[in-house]
């Protein structure tokens, strides 16, 4: 028997071995398959299906287990039928239909649970996506929001889209206490069923026949437990495999803009479009009729007031030259909102392409960043964590940089320099797009709403008349200085009449995110070796286990409660072992009946026991521990300061909310449950062998603390690979998301390839952790699986030298039988919870509030705003920087606004303009000087009371994914009324009427669109913001970049009109529309 149990320990290791390797192949393979996927989808963000980064973390998760169980399922039917044969050999054939019938109708049942059960995890997938896409929005977007001082808007919608979800976890306990409860009370019912029916046809029952028939009936309802588990395992596996294959099947280009168009490309590389036609899917055409004639050599700029479709139609002739027999041609795409990713500036604009020190120096001189990198401590070599940490036209211009570099046949460029300044933007046409540039041998598309300097450079030019694309003059299309003439009959023109379901659209359209999400990269950290990613994450202090966090996030009672409700149900299981025990020594029937009703008795009790531990543990323990958890890390999130979003990058962030947060909700749920159970197994065997016979303490002690150190020596080894497991797989999160959010530039540069290949490498560096980390348990489990066997023999033979009576010799091997899988399985759920303990230190780390005190998200958002009421800005030589060890960004700046003044605030890009707005919102450090509004310190003012006490247009605005008022009045401090009264104002109600159709039935509901939003329409929305929230002070920063000449002047006017008593500091890049309104203009320069 020794040798048997050897030889099947290691054979059984080997396997697993094996069977492990198969399964990190088979999610690597996965997570390329949704990378791949993912860059290959159209060119707008899908909506309504399963969330990429919950596949990649989550799901793929799920598969991954999965893979490592399910090999296993031939060998459960063999040992079914296996133990269903030695009953059949040990009972008479009375009980063992008995039994048979038992369990004819007892599993089927327990499959309905399952089934039951699979519901409310495909729901919970689901509610999981809904809560995933907006925590990705509120990170991607979280310069605005701290801005704005939305935290507490948006950890409210989180907090309630995550009560839905727990509320699936709610419902999904029921079915799971009542299959648990089935599966431990099934070898009780099995016993019931056969002894019940021997006794009653006057058959003996001896300690041979009981605790022989009880082992099988243990060892049956195991294998059946673990066949139901399968059966709810590959439930989660059909609905992870569901939503995966629903992604993957994603077409590819069906959201692409649809371009119909006859093509010709001429001898000289000339090419033609002959009759255009564009459209998304299921909408109006943008463009209805058009001719466009892009030469070699020269510039054709695009004119056209915002929404129009500009940034379509480059789109449009993008996919078209690429999928078109014109591949000859080499195209570079600049999108209308500068994107960056992981690395440093040279990364960004090399992009993967090989060196080139002459071709480098000249682009960088011709995008003017020479004087830029001058100002970095690292030059180019300066990470980038996203757009965060620099200015809107320093992204813009790395950019155009990056599209110079790539040497490229046509430039489509989506008005480039709107965030640029006019002195560097004359620089950057003269040096770079203009005749004379570096570029001018190659062939220019420039679409802009309202740049005069790159007109004057044009030699074709076209503008968007009425849906039609036309060939004018540059002298036709009007000016900015042109547009005081008109701009009163033009703003009475952008007004349409109210909708009469105005009202139904602020509160049913969902808007679809525009701006952080879909236009800005996720912020990330440069590459860096694993070994110094791994020094980066949180590590446990040693003070205190990680369990300690989830234990004391539940409710006080829960733990007590749910641990008296489990030692009681298996107290009752191990009393009724006992019963058996005293059944097969008594003489008399009638004892033996009594102790069979005492018997029934227990049984019945140990399932209730069950029943209500499981409801406890999640109503008490698991629903409110998990929900504590989440809050936290929410609050913690957002509280922190923006520099920590410029150096902790977005896919880390994200992760602790996807495969984290994750973990507390599933497999750490269940690794709790099993281990009290088993730990309790383990304690109740201890106690009835050194109850039986005192002398076998001698050899269980010494095992029990070989065990723990043999144990503690695996979990050293557990966490740190771990660790590594974890700083390995965010650059993989981060990978996903940037493949999300800039595929159209990769694509466009053709860099899908060298994307895929980077992504093989980070999968190549995670599974070096991920390996050894699944492998990990198996030098564990062959260890106790010896421990377990010399522990049995001993205890065997300790009894057999005592000469003990056989009835009392079979009540203690029954037990002991059962230390094996009690000490296999305590290391499994061991190994499993130490992994997710992991998780729980790192959303402890996380949760921590910053020491600045930078934000509480719970304030109130009620509109009884006393501060400010003047609107008196004074800065007294106020410094500061962005964080920490940067170089200063604002030197000894000193001004003073007094109330309802307006001043400009113009430099180059990069002067410091942005951050001296940063500083007054207090979004960057301030080393020296004051800032006062209305005399007051805005160190000592709250955070929360400063930001919403300041009206703010940023340099980026963003939309979310919710309704219409929910993104013009996110703390919803006013009407309906109000809303339309200031949509009506900044021109922007027919954006609105744009977004959405009225559905013609009786129930009156609107049907949402695919219609994207420009970047000019997103600036109309954020100045329609800034009237609802009538603050004495308003921030413009860059407010109308984007815009056309018309729409800029009217804004302007509407704002220098409808803000005659407030306060205004404008960044500005153009002057000559409000010079005459102005007070003062500040020139920034050197910070």
């Amino acid at each position: 028997m020794f040798a048997s149990r050897v030889i099947g320990a290691i054979c059984g290791n080997y396997s697993g071995y094996y069977l492990r390797k198969i399964a990190v192949q088979y999610k690597s393979a996965l997570s390329a398959s949704l990378h791949a996927k993912t860059l290959a989808l159209g060119d707008v963000k899908t909506t309504g299906g399963p969330d990429v980064a919950t596949l990649g973390e989550v799901d793929s998760q799920i598969l991954f287990k999965s893979s490592l169980e399910i090999p296993d399922a031939w060998s459960y039917p063999l040992q079914i039928s296996l133990y269903y044969g030695g009953l059949a050999y040990l009972l008479p054939w009375q009980a063992f239909v008995a039994v048979a019938l038992i369990t004819v109708f007892l599993y089927p049942a327990a499959g309905l649970l399952v089934e039951a059960m699979s519901v409310w995890v495909r729901k919970n997938m689901s509610a999981k996506d809904y809560r995933t896409e907006l925590i990705s929005e509120a990170i991607s977007s979280i310069e605005s929001i701290k801005m704005h001082a939305w935290e507490s808007v948006f950890s409210s919608s989180v907090a309630q889209r995550r009560l839905a979800e727990l509320e699936t976890l709610r419902n999904m306990a029921v079915s799971s206490a009542g299959l648990v409860c089935l599966m431990q009370g099934a070898p009780s019912i099995l016993t019931i069923a056969a002894f019940g029916v021997l006794l009653r046809t006057g058959q003996q029952l001896d300690s041979q026949i009981v605790f022989t028939a009880i082992m099988l009936f243990s060892m049956l309802n195991g294998s059946l437990i673990q066949l139901s588990t399968l059966a709810s395992t590959l439930q989660s596996v059909a609905a992870s495999t569901e939503r995966v294959r629903t992604y993957l099947n994603l077409p590819e280009t069906k959201i692409s803009p649809t371009f119909e168009s006859p093509s010709s490309s001429g001898p000289d590389g000339q090419i033609c479009f002959e009759k255009m036609r564009i459209a998304w899917p299921n909408e109006a055409p943008l463009v209805t009729d058009g001719k466009l004639s892009i030469d070699p050599r020269s510039l054709v700029v695009i004119q056209g007031g915002m929404g129009v479709g500009k940034s379509t139609l480059l789109l449009s002739i993008l996919r078209h030259i690429q999928q078109d027999e014109m591949q000859r041609h080499r195209v570079a795409y600049v999108p209308q909102h500068p994107t960056l990713i992981n690395g440093s500036i040279r990364d960004n604009i090399i992009f993967g392409r090989p060196f080139d020190s002459g071709l480098y120096t000249a682009v960088i001189h011709a995008c003017c960043l020479d004087s830029d990198f001058q100002h970095l401590r690292q030059g180019d070599r300066t990470p980038i964590t996203g757009s965060l940490a620099l200015s809107g036209g320093q992204c813009a211009r790395i950019c155009l940089a990056r599209a110079a570099y790539s040497q490229a046949d046509i430039y489509l460029l989506d008005d480039p320099l709107s965030a640029v300044d006019a002195r560097v933007s004359a620089q950057i046409v003269r040096r770079l797009l203009g005749r004379t540039g570096l570029l001018a041998n190659k062939a220019r598309v420039v679409a802009t709403s309202a740049d005069g300097q790159i007109l004057g450079q044009a030699d074709t030019a076209y503008q968007f008349q009425r849906g039609k694309l036309l060939s004018v003059t540059r002298d036709s299309i009007p000016q900015v200085e042109d547009c005081w003439t008109y701009s009163s009959s033009a703003s009475q023109g952008m007004l349409a009449p109210p909708c009469t379901h105005i009202g139904e659209i602020l509160m049913v359209y969902q808007i679809p995110a525009v701006g952080g999400l879909e236009l800005h990269p996720e912020a990330s950290l440069p590459d860096v070796p694993i070994t110094q990613q791994a020094l980066l994450e949180p590590r446990r202090n040693g003070s205190s286990h990680p369990a300690w966090t989830y234990i004391l996030a539940a409710r006080t009672f829960g733990w007590p409660l749910s641990v008296g409700l489990l030692l009681m149900g298996r107290t009752s299981s191990v009393l009724g072992t006992y019963t058996l025990k005293l059944l097969t020594s008594e003489q008399d029937q009638v004892a033996v009946n009594w102790d069979m009703a005492i018997f029934v008795l227990l049984a019945l009790g140990q399932i209730i026991f069950f029943y209500l531990f499981i409801l406890a543990f999640y109503q008490f323990c698991i629903v409110p521990a998990a929900s504590k958890l989440h809050n936290n890390l929410v609050v913690g999130i957002l509280s922190k300061s923006i520099d920590f979003f410029q150096t902790v990058s977005g896919g880390e962030t994200l992760n602790l909310f996807t495969n984290d947060i994750g973990r507390i909700d599933g497999s750490l749920n269940s690794c709790m449950i099993s281990l009290l159970a088993q730990y309790v197994n383990l304690t109740l065997t201890c106690l009835v062998l050194i109850g039986t016979l005192p002398v076998s303490i001698l050899f269980v002690i010494p095992l029990v603390v070989f065990c723990s150190r043999l144990q503690q020596t695996y979990l050293d080894g557990l966490r740190e690979l771990r660790h590594l497991d974890v700083a390995s797989r965010s650059p993989l999160l981060t990978f996903l998301q940037e493949a999300q959010t800039n595929r159209v530039l990769f694509s466009a540069h053709g860099l899908i390839k060298a994307r895929q290949n980077q992504f093989q490498k980070k999968l190549q560096e995670n599974l070096s952790a991920l390996f050894p980390l699944s492998c990990i348990d198996l030098w564990l489990e062959v260890r106790l699986e010896l421990i377990s066997i010399v522990f049995q023999l001993s205890a065997l033979g300790v009894m057999m030298a005592a000469s003990i009576p056989l009835s009392t010799l079979g009540f203690v091997m029954t037990f002991a039988f059962q230390v094996t899988g009690t000490l296999s399985n305590m290391a499994q759920f061991t190994a499993q919870f130490e992994t997710d303990a992991v998780s729980l230190t790192r959303i402890d780390s996380y949760s921590q509030t910053s020491n600045r005190g930078e934000m509480q998200v719970d304030g109130s958002d009620s509109d009884g705003r006393t501060w400010p009421s003047l609107g008196t800005v004074e800065y007294k030589s106020v410094s500061g920087r962005h964080r920490p060890g940067l170089p200063l960004s604002l030197k000894s700046i000193s001004f003073n606004v007094k109330p309802g003044e307006k001043i400009a605030v113009v430099g180059r890009t990069g002067a410091g303009k942005s951050s001296m707005i940063s500083c007054l919102l207090r979004m960057m450090e301030q080393t020296e000087g004051q800032i006062l509004i209305d005399g007051d310190d805005i160190s000592d003012v709250d955070p929360i009371t400063l930001r919403r006490g300041i009206a703010l247009i940023p340099q980026r605005p963003v939309i979310f994914s919710d309704s219409v008022r929910q993104n013009l009045d996110p703390l919803g401090l006013r009407s309906d009324g109000e809303i339309i009264h200031a949509l009506e104002i900044s021109g922007a109600l027919p954006v609105i009427q744009k977004l959405a159709k009225v559905n013609e039935t009786d129930d009156g509901q609107l049907l949402e669109t695919q219609t994207s939003l420009s970047v000019g329409e997103v600036q109309l929305l954020a100045v329609t913001r800034a009237l609802i929230q009538k603050s004495p002070v308003l921030i413009l920063d860059e407010a109308t970049s984007g815009m056309d000449a018309m729409t800029e002047s009217v804004i302007h006017q509407t704002l220098f009109t409808n803000f005659k008593a407030t306060t205004i500091i404008a960044i500005m890049h153009k002057l000559e529309l409000t010079v005459s309104t102005l007070n003062n203009v500040l020139l920034s320069d050197d910070s």
